[in-house]
């Protein structure tokens, strides 16, 4: 590069660093805003775009507005406030908890289990003032709109492999038990062969049982 460009460059590095900053500081885009006056609701998922299957959370932030250029966030909120989710006809009540390090800013977990769409309502009484307010997030992402290079399989095609490992080891295990008890001797090397690729099949069985329970279990946190 031309030494008398360099500066430039870095200018320019500089500039996008801090574009990028900017953008990571500010809320998803997806959020929504409510007013109920004299305060501000920003709800969203935690994690945009949200994927079903994979751990999430929705965020609350709550702000108090004393005017159009001037609010500060609300503190405990959390005390004060109940959050509902729903899907559907289901619905469940979600204690809100606060985010360390992020004054006014509350949030829940929640794994997402199939597209559509998820609602959340907020109601209680902030310093007099009633909240009743109630938020469409946007629908997950299919995985497999988003998973690369292999798309893991849907949960209900893991259930089916694992009904089918199941149903497999039992059939192997049946004709163990008929080479041990049959006419045919386990020190034949045709038998020894056979006994030995039911032991792999086997294997191969309880492995992939083990590999949707893996699926099947979220990480556990902290």
């Amino acid at each position: 590069m031309n030494p008398a460009r360099l500066p430039l460059a870095l200018a320019a590095l500089a500039l996008i660093a801090l574009a990028l900053l900017w953008v990571a500081a500010m809320p998803a885009a997806a959020h929504e805003h409510v007013h109920a006056h004299p305060y501000e609701f920003t709800l969203g998922w935690t994690t945009e775009p949200a994927v079903v299957g994979a751990p999430n959370g929705v965020d609350l932030r709550v702000t108090f507005e004393f005017d159009a250029n001037t609010s500060e966030p609300v503190m405990n909120a959390h005390n004060d406030l109940t959050a509902t989710l729903s899907f559907g006809a289901a619905s469940v009540l979600k204690a809100l908890e606060p985010k360390f390090g992020e004054p006014g800013w509350y949030t829940f977990d929640v794994i997402p289990t199939q597209e559509g769409t998820y609602s959340v309502r907020i109601t209680g009484t902030l310093n007099g003032t009633g909240v009743n307010i109630s938020v469409d997030l946007d629908p997950p992402s299919a995985r497999a709109d988003l998973e690369f290079p292999v798309a893991e399989p849907a949960g209900a095609e893991l259930s089916a492999q694992l009904s089918a490992a199941q149903s497999n080891a039992s059939a192997l295990a049946s004709r163990v038990s008929s080479l041990e008890s049959g006419s045919a001797s386990l020190n034949s090397a045709a038998a020894l062969a056979e006994l030995m690729a039911i032991v792999g099949l086997l294997a191969g069985a309880a492995g992939a049982a083990l590999a949707v329970m893996a699926r099947r279990t979220p990480p556990k946190s902290g």
